[in-house]
Order: structure tokens, then C-alpha cells, then sequence
């Protein structure tokens, strides 16, 4: 049985308070993903948030995302933005991991309607599930570019110890074996990438080195600064009075797209390198 343990409110108002004092003006950001799960203790929170008038971000699921009367009380309770464990766009591959509460969710709808409350949408999207092959990951690609978010922040999967999925893939020789003290093989990228883009696992449908590319592509190409992004994010912090948390998005959004361009090119060369049977040389680079 999964047990969530919440802060006491009067702790976190205590906290809240200390950090009102040290940086004024300044928005708070929540990295609990389960912090809404519990419906009083959020109901408190939010009303504590209210009486405080501290902005803030968090992290909340995609169930809790597609409740619109949750995200109008959060709207209300100074909520900026926040970022939503999307996964992936197939159904198939949410029930692979687990991911129940996605399933069959008006996720598209609900990023309109924080739109419109001036909520920023952050979307987080992991590549290399169960299900993926080269065809399905271009559709995707397609319909996230239909999608209004103001971030998309691409993961490859993580195979977690003592998971059932590390389990079976260990089981049948498909995963490394303490593969967060093993970086560097000739199979793929890790020692180019972050550890976010790093490839541990065999997958039926890709060879390491593609899908370290096709992440790269995905984040470079979700991520595009243009007139009408630039326009759409601006016009999310105008309507929730966060023009700052606009900027700071722009700035991520602008990282990002220079980091995996510059990456998707020491993969073109190591992926060549390869090829001609050398190894690349070593470079190391850190998360955005």
C-alpha cells in the first residue's frame, strides 16, 4: 500500500512565512508531485496560499489536470503554472507504467482551459516506453506540436530498481545491470548526454543512439521559439499577472533548443564515429 506523508500545514505555513521574509516578491515552487493527492489537505493549502497571496508552481497528475473546477480554485489561489506527468501519448504505453489515472483523459482541452486562467502548462513526456517504435513517435511528435503548452520537457525512460519492469527486463538480459554506476559504452551516448537522455536498457523497437536522437529532435523541435509561441506564453503570464514566470519559460524554452541542437550534433558524430569503428570523444553535459 502506497502511504503519502503531508507537511503539517502550520510547518508549512511557518516555512511559507521564513521564505516571504528572505526573497520578496519571488513565487514558490512545489516538487512534490503527490501534493494534491489528498482533497482536504489540499483544500487547506490552497486556502492557506489564498490568505498568504504567494504565487506559486507545483506538480500535479494528469487526473488532477483535467479537473476544471481544481485548476479554477488553484487559478484563484495564485497558481502560475504547473508542470503535468503526461508520459506519453498512447494510452497502451501509460498502462505499461502504470500510469492509470492518464488513461483516457481530455488532456488537450484541459491545457486550453489553464491557458485561459493563465496557468503555464509544463508538459512532461517520456520517450522509449513499452510501446514506441519510429512510426508512433513521429505521430506524436506531430500531435504535441497541436498542443499549447508553454514547456515540454522530454525524459527517455528509467528503469527503476526493484520495479516489476526491471525485473522482467533484467530477467531477460535487456537491461544493464547497475546501470546508474555504468556510463559509458560504445552502444550508445550516455557519456555525451545527461543522465535524464541516458539509454540503460535494450528496446525492442530502437537502437540506443536513435532514441537519444529522436529525444534530442523532439525537445528541439517542441520547444521552438517563434512569433506565436513567443505571443502564447507572454499572453498566459499577462492573463495570471506572471509575466515573470513567462520570461523564465522563454529562457527555458530557448535553453533547451540551443542544448539539444547542440547535442543532436555530438550524436550525429559519434553515431558516424561509430560507424567508421572508432570511439568519439569524451565531452560532458549537464542538465538545462
Amino acid at each position: 500500500m502506497k502511504v503519502h506523508f503531508a507537511r503539517p500545514l502550520a510547518v508549512l505555513e511557518q516555512e511559507i512565512d521564513q521564505l516571504g521574509q528572505l526573497y520578496p516578491g519571488k513565487f514558490l515552487q512545489f516538487t512534490d508531485d503527490n501534493l494534491l493527492m489528498n482533497r482536504r489537505y489540499r483544500a487547506e493549502l490552497l486556502a492557506l496560499l489564498r490568505q498568504k497571496k504567494r504565487r506559486f508552481v507545483t506538480m500535479v497528475t494528469v487526473d488532477q489536470f483535467c479537473d476544471g473546477a481544481l485548476m479554477e480554485e488553484m487559478a484563484a489561489s495564485g497558481c502560475l503554472g504547473v508542470a503535468v506527468g503526461v508520459e506519453s501519448a498512447d494510452d497502451d504505453n501509460c498502462a505499461a507504467v502504470s500510469k492509470y489515472q492518464n488513461l483516457q483523459q481530455p488532456f488537450v482541452d484541459a491545457v486550453h482551459h489553464a491557458n485561459k486562467l493563465g496557468i503555464q502548462t509544463c508538459a512532461l513526456i517520456m520517450l522509449g516506453l513499452p510501446h514506441d517504435t519510429p512510426q508512433r513517435l513521429a505521430s506524436a511528435l506531430a500531435y504535441l506540436k497541436g498542443i499549447p503548452c508553454s514547456l515540454f520537457d522530454l525524459r527517455i525512460m528509467r528503469i527503476y530498481p526493484s520495479t516489476p519492469l526491471y525485473e522482467q527486463l533484467q530477467a531477460a538480459g535487456d537491461v544493464t545491470k547497475d546501470w546508474w554506476l555504468a556510463r559509458e559504452s560504445s552502444l550508445n551516448c550516455n557519456h555525451l548526454l545527461p543522465s535524464c537522455w541516458s539509454m540503460d536498457f535494450r528496446h525492442p523497437n530502437f537502437e540506443p543512439m536513435q532514441l537519444q536522437r529522436v529525444t534530442l529532435q523532439f525537445m528541439a523541435e517542441l520547444n521552438k521559439l517563434t512569433p506565436r509561441s513567443l505571443a502564447h506564453v507572454t499572453g498566459i503570464g499577462w492573463r495570471g499577472r506572471g509575466l515573470g514566470t513567462a520570461a523564465l519559460l522563454l529562457t527555458a524554452r530557448q535553453r533547451s533548443v540551443s542544448q539539444a541542437r547542440m547535442l543532436l550534433r555530438q550524436v550525429d558524430e559519434a553515431i558516424a564515429a561509430r560507424s567508421r569503428g572508432r570511439s568519439p570523444g569524451i565531452q560532458v553535459a549537464s542538465c538545462p
